[in-house]
């Protein structure tokens, strides 16, 4: 009994048989795979649009406080031209953006505590456990 799939266990394909399907397999896939990518592009660049054009500032920064990425509102905010000019121009947050350098430390120390307590209570929520089977219980 033969079957209409081509790969079917009981077909026996010849190399050219093989190799047109496994083309058309690969070509399925790659269009599946350009509609993803196409969809995230959009998405990527929806999400770009909210960051770029949000009233707010939005920033990132790292911990030892040099901005990675601003929005235009953050440049206004600080007197620059542009969002580029704040992450090449700002070395140190706490310095160059604060009035008061204490201030900002203690922003960021709470900030690190709010982190890390919020990563403390989702592991005590979670019916985590201690090593020694004891309940984990927060910190916080």
């Amino acid at each position: 009994m033969s079957s209409d799939n081509p790969l079917s266990p009981s077909r026996t394909l010849s190399s050219e048989e093989l190799i047109e399907v496994l083309q058309e397999e690969l070509q399925e896939t790659n269009q599946g795979l350009l509609a993803l990518a196409m969809e995230l592009e959009n998405a990527r660049d929806n999400y770009q649009g909210i960051f770029d054009n949000a009233f707010d500032g939005i920033y990132q920064a790292t911990l030892d406080g040099r901005y990675t990425m601003v929005n235009q509102s953050v440049a206004r905010i600080l007197g620059l031209d542009s969002s580029r000019m704040v992450v090449e121009e700002v070395n140190n947050i706490g310095l160059d953006v604060y009035a008061d350098e204490a201030r900002y430390n203690f922003l960021l120390k709470e900030l690190r505590c709010t982190v890390l307590c919020s990563i403390s209570n989702r592991a005590s929520n979670s019916g985590m456990a201690r090593r020694d089977g004891s309940a984990r219980t927060s910190g916080c």
